[in-house]
């Protein structure tokens, strides 16, 4: 990681990335690799955002998961003790405990296609390491604990941004700038229209939106780690903390040295999160996570292990949604590629529309597109957003909110970022045949596969 020469510099690059989670890899590797003279900014000490620090160090299975994090995978993997393929031991009634045990007979390819019992498992260290090396042989500038602070634009263009860590200022100056912070940050900071929550009918005239929905927000898991110890340990549940005192389910999964992660699904209501300070929701979700500990050790049979750690930072799966050029909404999703003007889409999913908190709801999809309007927010110039906050509906954010989606989408925000800088143009002018072109020469799949 560079260090300044003082505490107070200018920079100027092609293209900046703000955060450093899977979108801000995806778009800043593939930025630099076409030549793109790249700057990311991360204010955590980490790359991954929830896939590391979040806890959610998985990746469920996905259509189009190809491209870069298939890259990443193959990178990882040839590390040992890095990453591990599993499937699920089918839950019971009695026991509402969902078991993924690794399965040495799956590839990496059985993870692309829609199938709810499979997961790849990695340490969140080597997914920042092996991450970090894709940037730099990129040529990517990383500046880790580095956090957006101002924004200065004129009109519906961004002129500069400012960043500041504990020993340093930094102004950047850049052609364009993507956003893939988990709240789109940028986005918000220069006013650019976001929404939160679920859209009324009106908005979008999807057939499942409320005429006046009821506030509701994804819910929100703080992950914890665990690891084996011996029989019969259960750990004390300090006071005033009341057994059972929150919901009693969970999908655990193995790690590749045998620890687990456990995902209470979920911990603490999206309404609840975005209602309270950080610390106090923090300190909530931390006493509903022992409280669940306590659950499975003394029910499931979880007495020989351990609490090992709880994740830094809550896994929150809903946050602003940025007003777009195009919006991606229930219709497109339930409609799939076969229903869609395909000459615009930049990634492909089937994940479900999927919801956590009171009943947990999910309705299946079929493979779909994301268009690359979805990524440019209404009116801007050079801004892109590539995240869980880009232009999605509140139903369809829910179904393409992965991870490896949002790398893929970060892939081709990326790109687009360093055609953009080629051509002298901006994204809304870019052809989207050529950036189709360039990301299918990248790996990136954007049609349905072939069926045999």
């Amino acid at each position: 990681m560079p260090q300044p020469a003082t505490r107070h510099s200018v920079l100027e690059c092609d293209v900046c990335v703000v955060g450093g989670g899977s979108g801000g890899i995806g778009a800043a590797v593939s930025a630099a690799r076409l030549g793109a003279d790249t700057i990311l900014i991360e204010k955590e000490k980490m790359l991954g955002g929830t896939s590391t620090l979040g806890g959610v160090s998985n990746w469920e299975p996905v259509a189009g998961a190809t491209g870069l994090p298939r890259e990443l995978f193959l990178a990882m993997q040839v590390r040992d003790g890095a990453c591990i393929l599993s499937r699920l031991s089918i839950p019971t009634p009695s026991r509402p405990v969902a078991e993924f045990g690794r399965n040495d007979a799956l590839t990496y390819e059985d993870t692309c296609a829609r199938a709810s019992d499979l997961r790849i498992t990695f340490e969140p260290e080597i997914f920042h390491e092996e991450a970090y090396r894709l940037l730099e042989a990129a040529g990517a500038e990383v500046w880790l604990e580095t956090a957006l602070a101002a924004a200065t634009h004129h009109g519906n263009r961004i002129e500069k941004i400012q960043a500041v860590s504990p020993d340093r200022t930094i102004e950047i100056r850049a052609h364009t700038y993507i956003d893939c912070t988990a709240d789109v940050h940028l986005v918000r900071m220069v006013g650019a229209v976001t929404y939160l929550g679920p859209d009324p009918r009106a908005r979008f005239g999807e057939e499942s939106a409320e005429e006046q929905p009821r506030p509701y927000l994804n819910g929100v898991t703080l992950i914890y780690r665990v690891t084996p110890t011996v029989s019969g340990h259960v750990d004390p549940l300090p006071a005033p903390i009341a057994p059972g005192s929150w919901k009693r389910a969970a999908h655990i999964t193995e790690l590749p040295g045998g620890d687990r992660l456990i995902n209470p699904l979920p911990t603490l209501l999206g309404t609840e999160y975005y209602a309270m300070e950080l610390q106090q929701a923090r300190k909530l979700a931390e006493e509903r996570t022992l409280a669940h500990w306590h659950w499975l050790q003394t029910h499931h049979g979880y007495d020989g292990w351990r609490l090992r750690c709880m994740a830094p930072l809550l896994g929150v799966r809903e946050g602003p949604r940025t007003l777009a050029e195009k919006m991606l909404t229930e219709k497109e999703v339930i409609a799939g590629l076969a229903g869609q003007d395909q000459r615009d889409i930049i990634a492909i999913c089937d994940h479900p529309i999927d919801f956590h908190g009171g009943a947990h709801k999910m309705r299946p999809t079929p493979l779909y597109g994301v268009p690359f309007g979805c990524l440019i927010p209404k009116g801007w110039q050079n801004l892109l957003v590539a995240c869980r906050g880009a232009g999605f509906s509140h139903l369809a954010g829910s179904s393409c909110r992965l991870s490896r989606t949002m790398m893929t989408l970060g892939q081709a925000a990326g790109t687009a970022a360093a055609l953009t800088r080629q051509a002298g143009t901006t994204a809304r002018n870019l052809d989207p045949a050529v950036l189709r072109e360039t990301l299918r020469a990248q790996g990136v799949t954007l049609e349905a596969p072939a069926v045999n």
